[in-house]
């Protein structure tokens, strides 16, 4: 048992190894091999808050300024792109998993969704502390049941077991696995007066079976396009880099399924 357990963990972390050497991507895999799916439901499509420098602290500070103050068109264009994210990892869900994907309306109108909405739906714990970007971003009608720590998506799954939670609504939605989407912005460098940063596209996709266990984490990132950060159009380019860094990921992660 305790070779098997081990055998799995060096699986993991080969395929994470192998994966990010060749490309922007992290991806680690926990189910069965070959698993066959029919039924996916993306019950969560999300836009988080722009990570932003924290330093050197005044290059930081003079960068953060800029996009501070336009963090109210940031996240009105974030807004108007999130429906449109939704449809995206939807459809490279269906096209790599070769599944049938329950999102938007066809997931919404299911009997048991309404009731779920009602009972997990919980908005609280999308708001963030900042004052800039105050909130994450969910596509219409979407349902959050997690209760996130400040907006902390990606790292609570590494804290939180919420195995009969998942497996509930799986049950309810009748589908074979459960998805979870999220993506941000990120500032990972400035230069040396702040007058530049350096911004990409992060987005992660957390994937359960019908039981509640996570059998995938990924993660993929665009390459970083150095930015003023004064003007809307500097973030705009990488909000619409979401395709060309998920459909590789989800080439990969494919790969686990069976057609």
């Amino acid at each position: 048992m305790k070779y098997n357990v081990f055998r799995k963990i060096i699986y993991i972390v080969l395929i994470s190894i192998s994966l990010s050497s060749c490309s922007n991507m992290k991806i680690e895999y926990y189910g069965k091999k070959d698993l066959k799916v029919h039924n996916v439901a993306l019950i969560s499509t999300m836009i988080g808050r722009m990570r932003q420098p924290q330093a050197p602290i005044i290059e930081a500070g003079v960068f953060n300024e800029k996009t501070n103050n336009i963090a109210d068109e940031i996240m009105k264009m974030q807004k108007n792109n999130i429906d449109m994210y939704r449809v995206l990892v939807a459809k490279s869900i269906n096209r790599n998993l070769y599944c049938n994907v329950l999102y938007a309306d066809s997931l919404h109108k299911l009997p048991g969704f309404l009731g779920l909405k009602e009972k997990y739906d919980f908005k609280s714990s999308l708001i963030l502390n900042s004052d800039n970007f105050p909130y994450i971003i969910t596509a219409s009608n979407d349902i959050n049941p997690f209760n996130y720590n400040h907006g902390m998506v990606f790292g609570y799954f590494k804290k939180n077991n919420q195995k009969e939670l998942v497996a509930e609504i799986a049950k309810t939605l009748n589908c074979d696995l459960i998805a979870v989407s999220y993506s941000n912005l990120s500032i990972v460098d400035t230069d040396l007066l702040g007058l530049l940063g350096d911004l990409r596209l992060d987005t992660y996709i957390l994937l359960f079976d019908k039981y509640g266990n996570q059998i995938v984490s990924a993660q993929t990132w665009s390459d970083s396009q150095s930015i003023s950060g004064k003007q809307l159009s500097d973030y705009t380019t990488q909000i619409f880099n979401l395709s060309p860094i998920l459909e590789p990921m989800m080439v990969e992660i494919g790969k686990f399924f069976k057609k």
